[in-house]
């Protein structure tokens, strides 16, 4: 069930997906997501470097209200040996479940009608200077699994918009407002979460 927490604020459940997404790293990656350090011994942050959701008509972005019952299914890839790729798709309870697809390019190109489909991109950073967001550096904590996910196809990542490999990312992308709409939004190894 979405709880009031989560809805509200495009931010609310956006960092509802990133829990789902931290969630994922440590049950399939073998990852302490809240305890994870670098090599150094400096706290490793699991963080968006990109993100992606898409509606449809049948069930747009910013149909969720407070009271929902959804299902998500989440199905993890690897971008790089540093980073974590997660698509997250939410249906409605009593809807029909999206079909089981392990692919990463189905899963983006060919949404189901029934769902949103949320894409993630991951990537391990560390402060350079304690307290200090503007010098962010790549550190994966040691622990960090992901070599028994499914690779993300080069060719892909000229299809979800980025235009480049997800290594190449700068570490400050530019950020886009999630704004509400008065007409919905049409475009913009698995694990299932019950009652949100």
């Amino acid at each position: 069930m979405l709880k009031m927490s989560m809805c509200g604020p495009d931010s609310r459940l956006v960092a509802t997906i990133g829990d789902w997404t931290w969630d994922y790293a440590a049950k399939h990656c073998g990852v302490d997501v809240f305890r994870s350090v670098d090599q150094e011994g400096r706290p490793s942050y699991l963080a968006f470097s990109y993100l992606r959701l898409q509606g449809n008509i049948e069930f747009p972005v910013n149909s969720f209200a407070a009271g929902d019952r959804v299902t998500v299914r989440s199905s993890g890839f690897r971008p790089s040996s540093d980073s974590l790729g997660v698509i997250h798709r939410i249906w409605r309870e009593g809807g029909s479940p999206p079909r089981v697809n392990a692919r990463y390019r189905d899963l983006i190109l060919k949404p189901d009608p029934n769902c949103v489909t949320v894409e993630t991109l991951n990537q391990w950073l560390v402060r350079a200077r304690p307290g200090d967001n503007r010098d962010l550096v790549h550190a994966v904590p040691s622990e960090f699994r992901n070599d028994h996910l499914a690779s993300i196809p080069r060719s892909t990542t000229r299809e979800t918009g980025t235009g480049r490999p997800f290594r190449s990312f700068p570490l400050q992308p530019e950020i886009r407002s999630l704004r509400r709409s008065r007409r919905p939004y049409a475009r913009s190894t698995r694990s299932n979460h019950s009652a949100i």
